[in-house]
């Protein structure tokens, strides 16, 4: 919809707002004039894009708006565009005020940053400005009410004075007397909600702002620290702007813990074992059990358990007498893997303490033989984006260990468009498939346009850590190792090739890098030392479309073709012991060797 040059809206009181994806409230595209609007903001969804009262602002407008409030208060916005850019509007006339919390963005389309309007984190901040008061001044009309420094509509005021008497209520808090206590941790924010109808304020003692507690709209910002600063209770006022008596006192009581960190940084997996269906979706396995052994000395309550952050209380989490702590997996649902810290927090006799634990959560471990067929059954299903954490925990003989007619993992059932195979649907891996160092021998690629880990690698899918070793390319028709096209990554990867068919126009990563490919490969060796020599074909993939940083290394005898290469081809591994940079590649899956970057797998 447009709002022609011609077209007026004013005088009118929007509540209750919820706004979603690209929407605006008012209208598209913008020319004309809005005048008296009030917008109260109650949902608006993640990475939404639109504006309070346009969604666009076409280059040639020049809408004029004047007496605009638009109120996200209560809601943290971040990255994407909630309030409109003004860049087009008649600059001596649009008078636009909005109250947000969170980094949201000012910027419009074609990147400008020309705002004509006025951003308060909260009603007491906007009620300070005295430039703003002086503006308030001639908006006293019909419409607005602006006797206590806050424009606010006639219509909603009536109905916030009716309800003066009536105590604000603080979701979450335990009523102590005259009290509402909120509770919360040190080292974390705390958002507070409330049944306030219209305009509140929120301040905290100067006690909490000399430690260190911050307050940003409606959420308090509590310091992290472990040196008993921060523990204690403090006074944070909500009162309403329009009843200065109707005033809710709130104790904040902050938790105070030491922290500690397991076993020094010593990383723990936690399997979720996630089941699969008939058709390959992932289910959650309400069975599955982890235990972190914490050790004697952190016993007491627990408190809390928080990963990364986000608190997950203590259902699904208990504490043994003995410094266990035992989890039922299924609490994480069955696409929450990879590397996570989990602080469990607990009270004891001596004070608090929070231990933290580096975690690895991962959907399944392929221990067995039969596990890793399994996962080459459900992969075959089609319809759906395949994800989650697989660690293999044992090296892989192909020829013994699976079905003669394997070809690859995730084969897609149906044809795709470039974007489809990016965003990994119909059998596109989007996951993690973590080698843990282990050894995967005798592949052989034999289905064309396929590679072990099958037709595409989404552009979120990773593999790393693993060593291919007498690789066998047996066909010409665009074979592979890794898949077919590849838009993720493939980091601490080693190629051991022993065989190359005559003609192969295949490649050792991927056939294909599509136009607009985003792949990215990190300390990659590909060894054709044993293939003897290679002329005519592709045998190193191209890399036209690798991140800049991309690091692979190749060893290739006879006239291989080299097109757009973005990596290092030697013609021996000798010549390799002379490539300083290629000592920095030590690390968990790495050792250097005579000069050379070997799987530590095979270095033994």
């Amino acid at each position: 919809m447009t709002l022609a040059e011609t077209g007026v809206i004013r005088n009118v009181v929007f509540t209750d707002i919820k706004l979603s994806g690209s929407s605006s409230v008012i209208t598209t595209y913008c020319y004309g004039t809005l005048s008296n609007l009030y917008m109260k903001f109650a949902y608006i969804s993640g990475g939404a894009v639109g504006g309070a009262l346009c969604g666009n602002w076409a280059a040639a407008a020049s809408p004029v708006n004047t007496n605009i409030v638009v109120d996200y208060s209560g809601l943290v916005l971040n990255s994407p565009s909630y309030f409109p850019t003004t860049k087009n509007f008649t600059a001596s006339t649009s008078v636009i005020y909005a109250i947000v919390s969170g980094n949201y963005i000012r910027e419009n389309a074609s990147g400008g940053s020309v705002l004509n309007g006025n951003h308060y984190p909260s009603y007491a901040e906007l009620k300070q400005d005295k430039t703003a008061q002086a503006v308030f001044a001639s908006w006293d009309n019909e419409f607005w009410d602006v006797s206590l420094g806050v424009p606010f509509p006639l219509a909603l005021v009536d109905e916030i004075k009716a309800k003066a008497n009536e105590e604000i209520v603080i979701e979450g808090a335990e009523k102590q007397g005259d009290y509402q206590v909120v509770k919360a941790n040190s080292g974390e924010s705390l958002e507070l909600k409330f049944n306030a109808v219209g305009a509140v304020s929120i301040t905290l003692s100067p006690e909490a702002a000399k430690a260190g507690i911050r307050l940003k709209g409606n959420t308090i910002i509590i310091p992290d620290v472990s040196d008993g600063s921060i523990g204690g209770t403090y006074v944070v006022t909500l009162a309403s702007l329009f009843n200065s008596s109707n005033v809710a006192l709130c104790k904040l009581v902050v938790n105070e813990y030491a922290y500690a960190m397991y076993n020094d940084g010593e990383r723990v997996t936690i399997d979720l074992d996630v089941g699969y269906d008939a058709t390959g979706k992932a289910t959650a396995n309400a069975a599955a059990t982890a235990e972190i052994a914490l050790g004697s000395a952190y016993v007491g309550t627990l408190d809390d358990v928080k990963v990364d952050g986000v608190s997950y209380g203590t259902d699904g989490f208990t504490l043994s007498s003995d410094g266990k702590l035992k989890i039922n997996t299924a609490v994480f649902g069955t696409s929450f893997y990879g590397e996570k810290t989990l602080t469990a927090y607990i009270s004891g006799k001596n004070g608090g303490v929070a231990v933290k634990v580096n975690v690895l959560i991962i959907s399944k471990a392929i221990d067995t033989v039969d596990e890793l067929q399994n996962l080459t059954k459900y992969a075959y299903q089609g319809g759906f984006v395949w994800d989650g954490y697989f660690l293999l925990g044992m090296d892989v003989d192909c020829e013994k260990d699976l079905p003669s007619n394997f070809g690859g993992f995730f084969l897609p059932t149906t044809a795709m468009t470039d974007a489809q195979h990016r965003d990994g649907e119909n059998n596109g891996f989007m996951g993690v498939f973590d080698g843990n160092g282990h050894v995967i021998s005798n592949f052989v690629s034999k289905k064309a346009t396929c590679g072990f880990f099958g037709y595409t690698l989404g552009i979120s899918g990773v593999i790393k850590n693993v060593a291919f070793t007498n690789v066998k390319i047996a066909i010409t028709n665009g074979p592979s190792v890794i898949a077919k096209i590849v838009f993720g990554t493939v980091q601490d990867v080693y190629i051991g090739v022993s065989h190359v068919e005559t003609g192969a126009n295949g490649a050792a990563i991927a056939s294909v890098w599509q136009e607009g490919g985003t792949a990215k490969t990190y300390r990659v060796f590909i060894d054709y030392t044993d293939a003897g020599e290679l002329n005519a074909p592709l045998y190193f993939p191209t890399t036209k479309q690798y991140s800049a940083d991309s690091t692979i290394v190749a060893v290739v005898k006879g006239e291989y073709y080299t097109k757009a290469i973005n990596g290092s081809l030697y013609a021996s591994r000798e010549e390799l012991k002379n490539v300083s940079s290629l000592f920095s590649w030590a690390n968990h899956f790495w050792t250097i060797v005579n000069g050379v970057p070997t799987p530590i797998a095979l270095a033994q």
